[in-house]
């Protein structure tokens, strides 16, 4: 007789299918909230990356994966690198907004809204990451249904350049199109928001050059004519950076031509940059060519720079510019440097006060002489800062006074030669040989302006006339050697095509 089963003991335990028994769940520690998991789709993976949905993926990318206790981390953490030492080096590429984010975590995330998620906007803005954006807003609105009032809460503070940042700062800044489209159209975030420094997202797209975000912007109102705290205007930024795509575009949207800053005009900015396609687009808008600020006009800026640029000058001068007036200013800050005579500064006042053109040809030889000198030594000074051009122009009015002067054909020809004119180099030192046939320096400038020609034959005969009437001169020496070794080099190079020739034809006989 078999026993009656203890009541401790189930003989059928075993036989059930593992399906059917129920393990009791371990309790998950206390966390934050974050909400129901999305929910797995059909058919997706279990494993791996490809197995989380793209919801959790974006969930993840916002507040971050759950995170995981201290012994997993250690069992889970990941080899050393074996980088080579050269490739560790070596500076990581950044993300177009890793700078907007980085200056704001160095504030220490002081931001109205906190510092991380500061980062994370400006990051998605910058990047252009329309889908992260949406949903760093979502967040940010905490189900409140006002998205505007937390994204225009969002700014940058005590981060120097970045002070008082928006996200339409950031997008601007970054070409972010699409963002700012969401934030102008769907937000209705205001267009001309401005900075600590009073700069509008415009600004931002006009400097970064994003002429199609700079067009949105001002199809959707933004202002063209906004000046800074520091009194430039957007027309000042774009000209002083040259930047002629977006001086046409504002001038075409209707911006003021002429806004006054404590430097100048547009126009002055430009023109005491030698920025010649941005003077063109502003003289084609009507832009005022004797504008007086500071006691300067554009001509004055343009002849007083030190990037001085002879068809900056020559624009302004053809569209009607003051010109006494320029000459008088350039007098004065010449005779101030010591470059010109007290006789020559004198000549030069009392052709800037003259009602009527003067006529060199009727003063006496003394005041010819006066203006001269003069000349020669504006042109000598430009030729020591090496701007040819205008030392060429120089000595050019100077030859005008007196056409029988060999040092100053001499020194025009040097000229020339430097601008990689040889045609007229070498017409300036013929008529200087032919003045004074027997100055070695004459025939050293036909022999350099043959060289340039590469006339090697004939700059070696000059340099060879010139050594016998100096010959301890080791410059016209060392040109000598120089155009004898181009001459043989020459000679071979072109002797090789005709000795293959020739070995053709004796094989065909």
């Amino acid at each position: 007789m078999k026993p009656a089963p203890s009541p401790l003991f189930d003989p059928t335990h075993r036989a059930r299918p593992p399906e059917t028994v129920q393990m009791r769940p371990k309790p998950r520690p206390a966390g934050p909230d974050l909400g129901p998991p999305p929910p797995m789709a059909v058919g997706m993976p279990t494993q791996g990356r490809a197995a989380t949905p793209p919801e959790k993926r974006l969930h993840h990318a916002v507040v971050g994966p759950r995170r995981r206790g201290r012994r997993a981390r250690r069992r889970r953490a990941p080899a050393r690198a074996t980088t080579p030492r050269g490739e560790r080096d070596a500076p990581r590429r950044r993300a177009p907004g890793f700078a907007l984010a980085a200056a704001a975590r160095r504030t220490g995330g002081r931001g109205r809204v906190g510092g991380p998620m500061l980062n994370k906007v400006f990051q998605a803005a910058c990047d252009g990451d329309l889908p992260i954006f949406k949903a760093l807003v979502v967040m940010l609105d905490m189900g409140r249904g006002r998205p505007k009032e937390a994204i225009e809460a969002l700014r940058v503070e005590d981060a120097g350049e970045l002070e008082g940042f928006s996200a339409l700062h950031a997008a601007t800044k970054g070409g972010g199109l699409d963002v700012c489209k969401y934030l102008v159209e769907e937000l209705l975030v205001d267009v001309d928001v401005v900075d600590k420094k009073g700069r509008t997202p415009l600004f931002f797209a006009i400097h970064s050059k994003n002429v199609g975000t700079a067009k949105y912007l001002l199809n959707h109102g933004a202002n063209q004519d906004k000046v800074s705290h520091d009194g430039l205007s957007l027309l000042h930024s774009a000209a002083l950076s040259d930047n002629c795509p977006m001086v046409e575009l504002l001038l075409a949207k209707g911006a003021y031509v002429d806004p006054v800053a404590d430097c100048g005009t547009p126009l002055h900015f430009a023109a005491s940059e030698g920025h010649y396609g941005t003077m063109k687009i502003l003289l084609d808008y009507n832009a005022d060519y004797n504008k007086m600020v500071n006691g300067e006009t554009p001509l004055i800026a343009a002849t007083c720079a030190d990037s001085k640029s002879m068809e900056c000058i020559m624009l302004l001068v053809k569209a009607g510019a003051d010109l006494k007036g320029a000459l008088a200013y350039a007098a004065k800050i010449l005779h101030e440097k010591k470059v010109v005579s007290n006789n020559f500064f004198k000549c030069m006042m009392e052709d800037a006060g003259a009602d009527h053109d003067v006529c060199i040809d009727d003063e006496p030889m003394v005041k010819r002489e006066i203006r001269t000198g003069g000349l020669v030594s504006l042109g000598m000074d430009s030729l020591r800062k090496k701007d040819y051009r205008l030392a060429a122009g120089f000595f050019t009015q100077a030859l005008d006074l007196d056409p029988g002067d060999a040092i100053l054909l001499s020194n025009r020809s040097l000229c020339w030669l430097q601008m990689g004119a040889g045609d007229k180099a070498l017409r300036d030192a013929n008529k200087c040989r032919k003045i004074r046939p027997d100055w070695p320096i004459s025939c050293y400038r036909q022999g350099a302006a043959l060289m340039l020609l590469k006339d090697y034959e004939g700059a070696s005969g000059r340099f060879l006339d010139g050594l016998k009437l100096d010959p301890v001169n080791a410059e016209i020496e060392d040109a000598l050697r120089e155009a004898m070794k181009s001459l043989k080099t020459s000679r071979s190079t072109k002797a090789k095509p005709m000795f293959g020739c020739c070995k053709e034809i004796s094989r065909r006989h």
